[in-house]
């Protein structure tokens, strides 16, 4: 497949987001390759999808809100602003029921109209100093 247009790529990022958004997993073979990765670590649609699953139950109110979108085929750029409440445990934390804001910086690679590969960075030690978080001890 040619590579596909900024509009394009665009319109199948934005669908992904409110298809995780509204956690319709079973339809996420729309937007994903069957041996997508993340972080370098294959994890395959399932585990992609066991991945998301275990992000809700770490974080009901889960809701991705795209803060920036930079596009170049076969890449979408973007930073995704949370405003929410983890349980502890997330990220290693301790939020004792606390509000947490952050963001994600996220780099989506495309495999023809689905994504292949997913690399993610959070600034832990940020959201750790701006909220007071302290890590759950081992």
């Amino acid at each position: 497949m040619t590579d596909l247009s900024r509009d394009q790529l665009k319109e199948i990022y934005l669908g992904y987001i409110d298809c995780i958004n509204n956690r319709r997993f079973s339809e996420l073979d729309k937007y994903l390759c069957e041996d997508v990765s993340r972080n370098g670590e294959l994890l395959g649609l399932s585990g992609y999808i066991s991945m998301l699953e275990n992000d809700y139950v770490m974080i009901p109110d889960l809701y991705f809100q795209v803060d920036l979108l930079v596009i170049e085929s076969p890449y979408v750029v973007s930073r995704i602003h949370f405003h929410c409440s983890p349980k502890d445990g997330f990220l290693g934390f301790k939020f004792s029921g606390n509000q947490a804001e952050f963001f994600e910086n996220v780099v989506y690679q495309f495999k023809g109209d689905r994504i292949s590969n997913v690399m993610s960075a959070i600034d832990t030690s940020l959201l750790a100093a701006k909220f007071q978080l302290t890590e759950l001890s081992n």
